[in-house]
C-alpha cells in the first residue's frame, strides 16, 4: 500500500475543495469518450479549487499476446490503430493531463498497467512526466486543508483500482462497504466497476470533550468510467459480457 500527505492550503478560510476521480480510461481502445474526458479536464483546468486522484486503467494495453498469454479481450474492432502500443496510449494519456499535472494528487496502476507494467516503468514512465506521486493499486492519502497556515481540518482517504465482475453497481458498493470495515477512513474511492455511484453513511462516535455522541459522515463512492460500452458498427469486450454500462463520470 501507498501512503501520501498531501497538504492544501486555502486563499478563503470558506474554499471548497472538489475531489474528482478519473479512471478507467482505456486509452487506445475506439470506445474512449473524449468528449466527456476533456470537459472534465477542463474543469480541472478552471475551477483552483478543483484537483483529482487518477484512479488506474488510464490506457488500455490490450494485445492479442501478453505477458507470454492469449488475451481474450483483444478486439481488433476495438483498438484505435492509430493508439495501438502500449508507448502510444501512454503519450496520449500524458498529452491530455500535462497541463493540469499540479492538480493531480497521485497516479493508481490499474489491471490494464500491471498486467505488462512493472512498477519502476510506471513511476518513470508514467508519474515521472506528470510529476505526480505514484499510489500503486491501493493507497491512503491523509488532506490536510491550511488557512493563514494554520489548520482547518483533515480527512483520510482510501483508495483502490479494485475488481469487481458483477453486473449491478450495488454489489460494487457493497464490496466498497465491505472493504471499508477494514480500513479508517472518511472518503472510500474504487474504480473498475465502470458504473459510477455515491453513498454516504455515519459511524456513531463518543465525544469525550463534550460526553456527547457524535457522527462522523463515511463517503463511498464508484468512481465512472471514460469508457462507451456500446458504439454502432463495434463488437466490445462489455457487449460479449453484456455489460449495460456507458460513459460515466
Amino acid at each position: 500500500m501507498e501512503l501520501r500527505c498531501v497538504a492544501i492550503h486555502l486563499d478563503k478560510k470558506d474554499d471548497r475543495i472538489l475531489l474528482e476521480p478519473h479512471g478507467d480510461h482505456q486509452i487506445g481502445s475506439r470506445l474512449v469518450d473524449y468528449d466527456k474526458l476533456s470537459e472534465r479536464i477542463l474543469a480541472l483546468h478552471t475551477d483552483p479549487h478543483r484537483y483529482t486522484l487518477i484512479m488506474g486503467d488510464v490506457i488500455d494495453n490490450i494485445q492479442a499476446y501478453a505477458g507470454g498469454m492469449i488475451d481474450k479481450r483483444w478486439s481488433e474492432d476495438v483498438t484505435d490503430d492509430e493508439l495501438n502500443t502500449t508507448e502510444k496510449q501512454r503519450d496520449k494519456f500524458i498529452d491530455l493531463y500535462y497541463p493540469i499535472k499540479e492538480k493531480i494528487l497521485g497516479i493508481m496502476s490499474g489491471n490494464h498497467e500491471y498486467k505488462t507494467i512493472d512498477r519502476y516503468q510506471f513511476e518513470h514512465d508514467f508519474c515521472g512526466p506528470l510529476e505526480a506521486p505514484y499510489l500503486g493499486s491501493m493507497c491512503m492519502i491523509h488532506l490536510g486543508l491550511y488557512y493563514n497556515k494554520k489548520p482547518l481540518g483533515a480527512f483520510e482517504i482510501w483508495a483502490c483500482h479494485g475488481s469487481y465482475a458483477g453486473m449491478r453497481v450495488g454489489g460494487g458498493l457493497n464490496r466498497l462497504q465491505d472493504l471499508a470495515g477494514r480500513y479508517d477512513a472518511d472518503i472510500y474511492l474504487h474504480a473498475h466497476v465502470h458504473d459510477k455511484a455515491f453513498y454516504t453513511d455515519h459511524q456513531i462516535t463518543h465525544i469525550p470533550k463534550t460526553n456527547e455522541l457524535g457522527a462522523r459522515p463515511k463517503v463511498y463512492v464508484i468512481t465512472g468510467t471514460f469508457q462507451k460500452s456500446h458504439l454502432k458498427g463495434i463488437d466490445s469486450y462489455g457487449e460479449r459480457r453484456a455489460h449495460p454500462r456507458v460513459s460515466k463520470v
